[in-house]
């Protein structure tokens, strides 16, 4: 599994996820509580404003993103709610991205991930009997040259930054990290929270916690 870790809001998430898009034949596929069919799971190549709408009012959101490097069409799975739709290790293969919103529009978590799954595997009605059920290092070699040029995209909207008093380097978006530095915002890390130069105690500001308790 390859990954990479940060910090950014949702204008810069925004940023990645269309700058991921516009590089070829790529789309995407958001992981939803809401889709009744799989099939019917949208597939978009742009970040339409309806997206930002609604993620605004998420604390995260997963999205798949497929392109030419993809052997197979999406495959999802249901949990046992039957609601829950996202693609399953079958099919693909696929780069994941997983972002996380400002809480209470102040605390910002260093929870984002775009991502490689370990190993993917062949579709059931794609396998040969006796063959490989998993795809081989040969055949995900597109997908993982596309995960490195989407890292690189990535990096190009965000910053590699050393928390003061500390030796914890995260990436984080530009314009968010300024804020974080001038005190506008706060970067929670485990059992504390990072602002304006400060470490302080508790994954949440308390202001931050009392609204989320109450949410």
């Amino acid at each position: 599994m390859a990954e990479l870790q940060f910090a950014a809001s949702l204008e810069e998430t925004a940023q990645i996820i269309e700058s991921i898009l516009s590089c070829g034949d790529v789309y995407a596929i958001e992981e939803s509580r809401t889709v009744p069919r799989p099939e019917d799971a949208e597939r978009f190549r742009s970040v339409r404003k309806d997206h930002l709408i609604r993620w605004n009012s998420q604390i995260s959101a997963r999205l798949y993103f497929f392109g030419d490097y993809s052997l197979f069409a999406p495959h999802f799975w249901f949990a046992k709610d039957g609601r829950t739709c996202w693609p399953a290790s079958q099919g693909g293969p696929y780069i994941g991205f997983k972002f996380v919103l400002p809480r209470a529009g102040r605390a910002l978590a260093n929870d984002g991930d775009l991502y490689t799954e370990s190993f993917y595997m062949i579709p059931e009605e794609h396998r040969v009997p006796g063959g490989s059920t998993s795809l081989t290092k040969e055949q995900l070699a597109p997908m993982r040259e596309a995960y490195k040029d989407f890292v690189k995209r990535a990096k190009r909207i965000l910053v590699r930054h050393t928390l003061k008093g500390s030796d914890i380097k995260v990436w984080i978006g530009r314009e968010s990290l300024q804020r974080v530095e001038a005190g506008e915002l706060c970067l929670s890390w485990g059992d504390r929270h990072y602002s304006a130069g400060t470490w302080r105690e508790g994954r949440w500001p308390p202001d931050v916690l009392a609204i989320m308790q109450a949410e």
